[in-house]
């Protein structure tokens, strides 16, 4: 891991040992108090626990305080009913039954679409917020546009950021056009951010019905949806310019602290307004979690929200928050598990948390914690997740002096206390073998068949596969060096593993010599015999990137039967004009490769592509979040607002765009 990717992260959890409590909605007289200060000393993480308002409103007025004056830091960011047709692919999720926000929805003969007019750059498109589409499949497989409709809160244009369908539920996750940058502050900075959650009643698919929407305070962190249940996980932070009036702001740091101490709490909580207008506090009658242990006279502005919105009674909604920050989340069937790190002066001494929240039918439920040295990585950090009964494997990275990187695999166990106790790991005193060589990075972590795969790299790719029968007794059981990565790895079935990545040769062992970068990868992997796994085939795109390798949603996999499975995913190339008087053409293909037989005997072949080409200053050109639906005929193939049908065979026409 090179020292930039390391400083690239702000959000640098401070102590994050929480406690519990609701909101007050009046102002309380304290005591005379000394300004608050950065605390030269780490609290320990810990556990969980409940106290009265006053720790929580002491953490969020000198966290308001110390945030207004000390510097910035910024973060750069890079369905209806199933019908009878069922043999289409369906979004690709990390947890089966755990529904992750996509652009698109198919259901065999209605696709949900939502058609995004930010990267459109003509001024008709500007004057509208995005929409919501949906269209019918027709016999010859073409589409027909059923409705549109237009999100608009207030008079405020609308830009989609995900969207989940159950039933005949239709819900929509935006932000205001206006505040959708691609370089965001850090999302604990007390910007005046919002979101809306647009939930849609689309039985009558000509025009849909809205149901409720709720405006929060907040930025969306990730959201999740378990059959009718949404999960959305927000950060809100008070802006010191609600509570304080502007004249006190320019006075001495002691007069700006005492309006602090003595504002209500309620101006320090995010609130929600519903459809009708009607705001309340998002928490104000709920659990606020904050640290067991903390400096009184230090403090954090920053709040993780947990909402629980039941989709098919949408005026249901429950929240949970936690004062800290929170670099992801995993969910499983059972959990929502929020995880962050602590970072000291010293690399070495970084340190993450795990905090566990149970799923029932009346929302969530703090569990229990665990803690850990080091941290789980910068790119889809998810996947080093898995919950399986009452265990929960994680793989996580320390680093030394010279940021050299270690990888741990630890095994944690609730056992019905308010620790997630450690009850393996790897290496081990009776497994000392590492899990990648010296410098190697790990770019890809994926669960299944009760093993863990996981792929390091610097110079070539290692697979690793560790055994995870006996979860407290972690085996590595093989491994498999071949050119390149993998940075998304796909379960084919118990005996095949799909990777994708980048072929990147190195030229010799030696590392002061450049690796050769080939273009986007997808490989093919035998694991029947996990002492042993095998590169079966891959297919090289020269000079080429896929998403795939940042966004799972990208792929797109069909099983037609134990030996037959169809796959596409989308690849760039750009390609650059010599001549003064041409720009310069970015071509997007969905590339569409088929898995034919099983186990040792599998080929992986590609049977075709279909391609966009556009002038990188032509509208909607990038294929960031194009999309593909495979059936039993042919391919459907969203890119941009667009979609195009082919059949699957060969040297089929396609038509389009729909």
């Amino acid at each position: 891991m090179k020292l930039s990717s390391i400083a690239s992260v702000t959000l640098l959890a401070t102590s994050i040992t929480l406690i519990g409590c609701g909101g007050s909605e009046t102002a309380t007289t304290m005591p005379a108090q000394k300004l608050p200060m950065k605390s030269s000393t780490v609290t320990p993480y810990g556990a969980l626990t409940l106290q009265g308002d006053n720790a929580l409103g002491t953490r969020l007025r000198n966290g308001v305080f110390l945030a207004h004056t000390t510097p910035l830091n910024t973060v750069y960011t890079a369905k209806t009913s199933e019908t009878a047709d069922s043999n289409f692919s369906r979004a690709i999720t990390q947890e089966a039954g755990v529904d992750e926000s996509d652009r698109f929805h198919f259901n065999g003969q209605q696709l949900f679409l939502t058609i995004n007019n930010r990267f459109n750059y003509t001024s008709d498109n500007n004057e509208q917020g995005d929409v919501l589409r949906i269209l019918q499949r027709q016999t010859d497989n073409s589409l027909q546009k059923l409705s549109d409709t237009t999100l608009v809160i207030g008079d405020e244009k609308q830009h989609i950021n995900g969207m989940y369908v159950s039933g005949n539920r239709v819900s929509l996750l935006s932000s205001n056009a206006q505040h959708s940058w691609p370089i965001a502050y850090d999302l604990f900075y007390p910007l005046e951010q919002q979101f809306s959650i647009s939930i849609y009643d689309a039985q009558n698919l000509t025009l849909p019905s809205l149901k409720q929407q709720y405006t929060i305070d907040g930025h969306v962190l990730s959201s999740r949806q378990i059959d009718n249940k949404l999960y959305v996980i927000s950060s809100f932070s008070p802006s010191i310019n609600h509570v304080v009036d502007a004249d006190v702001l320019n006075k001495e740091n002691e007069v700006v602290f005492e309006a602090l101490r003595t504002a209500p709490l309620s101006g320090f909580l995010p609130h929600v307004t519903d459809i009708a207008g009607n705001q309340t506090s998002l928490v104000s009658s709920y659990s606020c979690y904050i640290p067991a242990q903390f400096d009184e006279n230090s403090g954090h502005h920053g709040l993780v929200l947990m909402t629980v919105i039941d989709t098919e009674k949408p005026t249901d909604i429950k929240s949970q928050c936690v004062n800290t920050q929170a670099q992801g989340i995993y969910v499983s069937k059972d959990a929502v598990y929020l995880y962050g790190e602590q970072y000291q002066d010293n690399i070495t001494d970084l340190q993450s948390v795990i905090y566990k929240f149970a799923i029932s039918d009346e929302g969530l439920s703090y569990r229990a914690y665990a803690t850990l040295d080091g941290h789980f990585g910068f790119r889809n950090s998810q996947f080093r997740f898995n919950e399986s009964g009452n265990y929960l494997t994680t793989v996580s990275t320390t680093y030394d002096e010279n940021y050299a990187p270690t990888h741990q695999l630890s095994v944690f166990k609730d056992q019905g206390d308010d620790v997630l106790t450690a009850v393996g790991h790897l290496p081990n005193q009776a497994h000392p073998a590492p899990i990648g060589k010296p410098n190697e990075d790990i770019y890809a972590v994926r669960y299944f068949n009760n093993k863990a795969y996981i792929v390091t790299f610097e110079r070539t790719d290692p697979l690793y596969v560790i055994d995870l029968s006996n979860k407290e007794e972690p085996t590595l059981e093989g491994a498999l060096e071949i050119p390149g990565y993998s940075a998304y790895l796909h379960p084919v079935n118990q005996e095949l593993l799909l990777g994708v990545g980048q072929h990147i040769l190195a030229q010799d062992d030696d590392s002061d010599l450049p690796v050769i970068d080939e273009g986007a990868q997808v490989s093919l992997f035998d694991v029947g015999e996990p002492q042993s796994p095998v590169q079966l085939s891959n297919h090289i795109y020269k000079d080429s990137f896929t998403p795939v390798e940042f966004d799972h949603h990208a792929l797109s996999y069909l099983q037609l039967s134990a030996y037959s499975h169809r796959i596409a995913l989308p690849t760039e190339q750009w390609v650059a004009s010599i001549s003064m008087d041409t720009t310069s053409q970015l071509t997007s293909t969905l590339q569409l490769l088929e898995i034919n037989g099983e186990g040792s005997s599998a080929i992986l072949e590609s049977v075709g592509k279909i391609e966009f080409k556009k002038d990188i200053n032509s509208s909607y050109f990038s294929s960031i979040d194009a999309r593909s639906i495979l059936t039993a005929q042919g391919v459907y193939y969203i890119h941009g607002n667009d979609v195009l049908y082919r059949d699957w065979q060969e040297g089929s026409d396609t038509i389009g765009p729909f």
